[in-house]
């Protein structure tokens, strides 16, 4: 399998370029997190479609279908197995309000908010440490 995880306007284009290079839909997995994130100040805050027009959102979702792409909607990534020995990632791990998903994977394309926790924040910022 070859997962992609996101749901940024990266990961549909990461999508059509597998499928340009040959990659059967059949191979490839879409992750979708959930649909909000917690902000540093706990506020709920939800990801409008970034098609922002539910007739595109609904056209791409029947294209990525009749690929034969996997879809597996409202996940978080939890972890992955790593193999020493052969340097790759073997698995990743995902979990949604109700279930584990375990995948195989040759090949992991992570779209997803880049965040940091504030305490390792505070922690950076005060030992002079320049975070971007």
């Amino acid at each position: 399998n070859i997962i992609v995880y996101g749901h940024f306007l990266q990961a549909y284009n990461c999508l059509a370029g597998l499928l340009e290079f040959g990659i059967p839909g059949s191979k490839i997995v879409l992750i979708e997190p959930f649909p909000y994130l917690m902000n540093i100040d706990r506020k709920r805050r939800h990801n409008i479609s970034i098609f922002n027009d539910p007739d595109v959102y609904h056209a791409v979702t029947e294209h990525i279908a009749a690929q034969g792409i996997k879809v597996h909607s409202s996940y978080y990534f939890i972890d992955w197995n790593f193999d020493i020995e052969e340097n790759i990632v073997t698995s990743v791990k995902f979990e949604s309000r109700h279930k584990m998903l375990e995948l195989n994977c040759q090949a992991i394309f992570f779209f997803y908010d880049k965040s940091i926790s504030p305490k390792i924040y505070q922690l950076l910022n005060s030992a002079g440490i320049v975070f971007d």
